[in-house]
């Protein structure tokens, strides 16, 4: 008789010993050393960016800080000087207390000569390039043509209503702008009108506000402060083609302002009520305020003006007047 086979179950292949980890089961150690590995990977990524905002911060105001290198200084002739510009190799001012045209070397301070107005209120002159002053009056279209410290000539510019500044350009073109109407006017040194832009208006290339005084770079850019609510810098092309406008830190700052636009494309403002020197890059950016030169010998105090810039040289008129070179920013 045949013997029974035993009933033996065949062994399963690839079976799972006890104690196997499960399918995408991670072992508890490697848990632990991953999650450790990202908290320090996280951390060291925050060590990384704070270190680079502080680095940014300093860098900042590294810059914000800086001092300019004092050429020299020397005493100005004025009493009460509403106007200092730089043109050639003259610095001009005109004092409102004693009424004059005061002109003086723009390195050494030395008197070249003064032109003393017997009637009208001179407000703002400019200098062509062969040494003629031309000067706008307070409250009046009249333009004076002084040669030789001497009044020559007088052209009523029939456009404008009262005249807050004047400039005179690389070919002998003068702007004058319009306290009443915002515009500013071009004119040939005769008094022949050439040409208008800006005014009162909306938009980028019109006025907000008033229109003050206005200066002009070594690119023949016209800059222009504006008051009221709008106390700020609005700048132009010489054909009035809108460049750069920006707000002033408050409507004090305009009461006194002038604007010292280098070749770099800096601007140069003197900050009166805070004693400081305000710079500006050409997009509108603030980028730094002195009041001492590198050395810290020579303090500003109350900047009544500042002129130049277009010749590579920064005038502020203080106590004394003094020649700065450009910061490099």
């Amino acid at each position: 008789m045949a013997k029974k086979k035993k009933n033996v179950k065949a062994p399963v292949k690839n079976a799972v010993k006890a104690g196997a980890l499960k399918v995408n089961e991670v072992p508890e150690g490697s848990k632990k050393k991953g999650s450790g590995g990202m908290i320090l990977m996280i951390a060291v990524i925050i060590i990384a960016i704070t270190a680079f905002e502080s680095v940014m911060i300093i860098n900042k105001d590294k810059q914000m800080n800086k001092k300019p290198v004092l050429v020299t200084s020397w005493k100005a002739i004025y009493r009460s000087v509403v106007c200092s510009v730089v043109y050639n190799n003259d610095y001009i001012s005109v004092d409102s207390q004693s009424n004059q045209i005061q002109v003086q070397d723009k390195m050494s301070g030395q008197v070249k000569g003064i032109f003393e107005a017997k009637s009208g209120e001179p407000i703002w002159a400019a200098e062509t390039k062969d040494g003629v002053i031309y000067a706008v009056l307070k409250n009046s279209n009249a333009l004076w043509v002084i040669k030789n410290y001497k009044k020559t000539a007088e052209y009523a510019l029939n456009d404008v209503k009262s005249a807050s500044g004047i400039v005179a350009d690389s070919k002998n073109v003068l702007y004058v702008s319009d306290g009443a109407t915002g515009k500013i006017y071009k004119y040939s040194t005769e008094g022949v009108k050439l040409g208008e832009f800006a005014g009162i208006g909306d938009g980028k290339d019109k006025i907000q506000g008033s229109i003050g005084k206005i200066f002009i770079d070594a690119k023949d850019n016209v800059y222009a402060l504006t008051g009221g609510a709008y106390c700020g810098v609005k700048a132009f092309t010489s054909d009035g083609k809108f460049l750069v406008e920006f707000k002033l830190p408050s409507p004090e700052a305009c009461q006194l302002a002038n604007i010292a636009p280098t070749p770099d494309g800096n601007i140069y403002i003197n900050y009166f009520n805070g004693s400081d020197i305000i710079v500006y890059n050409s997009k509108g950016k603030l980028i730094g305020t002195f009041s001492k030169d590198i050395t810290g010998n020579f303090a500003i105090t109350s900047p009544g003006t500042i002129a130049g810039g277009a010749d590579g040289y920064v005038y502020v008129g203080t106590y004394a007047v003094a020649v700065f070179s450009p910061i490099k920013y």
